[in-house]
């Protein structure tokens, strides 16, 4: 069940206005369709699914029966796939079809791997998944033949965060230890780049930059946000460090901008907007009364990315540890 906390006026721009609702569980992850309109979150229980249109509408709600939580979970990016969401548990990665109302998963990958630490969709390929495991192998699936990984590659350190890049459909980066590593896929097991000593203590978060290549920023314990520029053959990448007061847990370059959101660890709150060379935060969300969990972007509008005409508007929607979904509005001055 979803409860709401809003308040609107007959002449308000629903999508500039900020709402909020409790879902009756505890989840820790949420994952956006490629249509933006549906929800699924993961945690304790299972998986849930909400309608952000109509959200006091009964979610789809799927139980997994066992001692393990869902901890991970993404929606598939691509429209021609807009029924496949991703989750892991323990030692494996599920992957649903809910474009046939099935509770029950479609494919499962395991390989044998120990407990799943992340996956990511590809950016270009709606068939192709990367995970990452303590046993520490990072795999490469091709969901067409899941019985096994096209491709597995490892430096020796369990990787605590994977994204595929968002402008090279080839290449992936993975946060491990303190390190961060770049890869090709079309070079086999070896980094193109390693980082090492990124950062002072684990790295928490990789995310790549939508619209410029070579571009991530990287986040860890050290309360630090570093974004990274590895065009060049050089020995030092670091392009710039943003110090914070807080601890931070995730940070992720918005879709159309170089700018970024940050969210912190248990128990700071609050969500903060960052745009690309100003060394504090340009925005804050407020309203928070519990750490956020984890976040994603949600828009409206056309982008031609052909003729570099972009319409598009943005939220973000959270979930956060008193179990609260909110959509909030990103004001439209840092979305460009």
């Amino acid at each position: 069940m979803v409860h709401g906390e809003n308040h609107k006026s007959k002449n308000t721009d629903l999508f500039y206005h900020n709402e909020s609702f409790r879902v009756d569980q505890g989840y820790g992850s949420v994952g956006i369709s490629p249509y933006y309109r549906d929800v699924v979150l993961a945690g304790d229980s299972g998986l849930c699914i909400i309608d952000l249109e109509n959200p006091y509408e009964p979610p789809f709600k799927v139980q997994v029966n066992s001692q393990w939580k869902v901890v991970n979970v993404e929606w598939c990016p691509h429209k021609c796939r807009d029924g496949y969401v991703a989750s892991t548990l323990n030692q494996t990665v599920l992957v649903w079809n809910f474009a046939t109302a099935s509770k029950k998963p479609e494919i499962s990958l395991s390989d044998n791997m120990g407990s799943a630490t992340g996956f990511n969709w590809s950016s270009f390929d709606p068939n192709i998944l990367i995970t990452t495991s303590v046993d520490p192998y990072i795999r490469l699936w091709d969901l067409r033949e899941p019985s096994k990984p096209v491709l597995k590659m490892t430096n020796w350190d369990v990787a605590s965060s994977v994204e595929f890049s968002k402008s090279e459909e080839f290449v992936f980066v993975s946060g491990c230890q303190n390190s961060v590593n770049i890869w090709d896929i079309r070079r086999g097991a070896r980094p193109l780049v390693s980082i090492k000593n990124a950062h002072n203590s684990t790295v928490y978060s990789v995310s790549t930059n939508s619209l410029k290549k070579n571009i991530l920023i990287t986040t860890a314990n050290d309360k630090t946000i570093k974004k990274w520029d590895w065009s060049h053959s050089k020995q030092d990448y670091l392009s710039h460090t943003y110090y914070n007061n807080k601890l931070v847990s995730n940070a992720r370059f918005m879709p159309s901008s170089d700018g970024f959101a940050v969210a912190y660890k248990e128990p700071e709150l609050g969500l903060s907007l960052y745009i690309d060379g100003i060394d504090k935060p340009v925005h804050e969300f407020e309203g928070f009364s519990g750490s956020v969990y984890e976040f994603t972007w949600r828009s409206r509008g056309d982008y031609y990315q052909n003729f570099n005409f972009d319409f598009r508007e943005w939220q973000i929607i959270t979930i956060d540890s008193n179990r609260i979904l909110k959509k909030l509005s990103v004001p439209k001055s840092y979305t460009k």
